[in-house]
């Protein structure tokens, strides 16, 4: 589940609350990646970026092609787990379309979730 919120009381900003859940067959999962495709107009919060690096299960964040990537050290069954990142409006796009987050095992691709947001 992904709740954005709007902040523009300054440069516009938008918070991403992230949700991450395993529902599947097994007790855990392997390494799971956590992709976040960027908003056009919108970088990742630097700051935002570091605290993210040092948030739960998270093994290394990568930032590049206009997209956040999460390595998750793996999830256990039913088990939430919350991140947030915060991304700045750099340039303002008339028409924004949405972008994706997209959930899966770094080893079983197929393995997956997306929203829009």
């Amino acid at each position: 589940e992904v709740k954005p919120e709007f902040d523009t009381s300054r440069k516009p900003k938008l918070t991403l609350k992230i949700m991450s859940l395993y529902n599947g067959n097994e007790i855990s999962t392997n390494m799971v990646i956590l992709d976040i495709a960027l908003l056009s107009g919108f970088v990742p919060d630097p700051q935002s970026l570091e605290n993210l690096k040092l948030s739960l299960l998270v093994d290394r964040v990568e930032h590049k092609d206009g997209h956040v990537v999460v390595y998750l050290g793996g999830l256990k069954k039913d088990v939430q787990i919350n991140h947030s990142l915060e991304l700045l409006q750099q340039i303002p796009v008339n028409n924004l379309k949405p972008a994706v987050i997209a959930l899966y095992d770094y080893y079983q691709p197929s393995d997956r979730a997306e929203k829009e947001y």
